[in-house]
């Protein structure tokens, strides 16, 4: 998970396995930020294939995107052979092949240009990979959601409000946590 400020060039990667339970210090992040829009709220899954990242900054993005490649991994988990397509940043043109027990994933940039090149991975693996962060980040996006509804009931000024909108929006709504937490259900499903 990412909180980026470009006014003041603030970027920070945090693996949500470092910020589980954290959400009140997240949401304090957040509110603090100088310039708060759905671009200061990026996550994503960095992916390492034979030890070297496949996967990086540039190619992760807005909490909706991310899962785009949740909804892919999962309708690929309900075939044997399937493609899907997914966009987890926001020119991004993922493809995902499955062949029985391997998973070929590429992502060519619009222009042209391969943003993450052809890759072969075992597809059970990355499954499972993708549900264990997949849980951990639909639960801080669920304690995001409650810390949000915990302090609208405190009482807050309209700019603090209206900055808590701006994160619910984004990746704490009722109706986002619900669709990853099914999205990450389906991850569970036996193959």
């Amino acid at each position: 998970m990412r909180a980026n400020e470009d006014d003041d060039d603030v970027r920070a990667w945090v693996a949500a396995r470092d910020i589980a339970g954290l959400e009140s210090l997240l949401l304090d992040h957040y509110l603090a930020l100088g310039h708060l829009t759905c671009c200061s709220i990026q996550v994503g899954y960095f992916i390492d294939v034979d030890g070297r990242a496949w996967s990086d900054d540039g190619t992760v993005d807005e909490p909706w995107m991310t899962m785009t490649f949740l909804k892919a991994v999962g309708d690929l988990l309900a075939s044997d052979t399937a493609d899907a397509r997914a966009h987890p940043w926001e020119e991004s043109s993922m493809r995902l092949v499955r062949r029985g027990d391997l998973l070929v994933m590429e992502d060519v940039h619009g222009s042209g240009s391969v943003s993450m090149p052809r890759v072969e991975v075992p597809f059970h693996e990355l499954v499972e990979g993708v549900r264990r962060e997949g849980e951990v980040i639909a639960a801080i996006a669920n304690g995001l959601r409650l810390e949000i509804e915990r302090r609208r009931a405190g009482g807050a000024d309209a700019a603090v409000l209206a900055r808590l909108a701006v994160v619910e929006e984004n990746v704490a709504s009722a109706q986002m946590v619900e669709e990853l937490e099914r999205l990450v259900a389906r991850l569970r499903s036996p193959p």
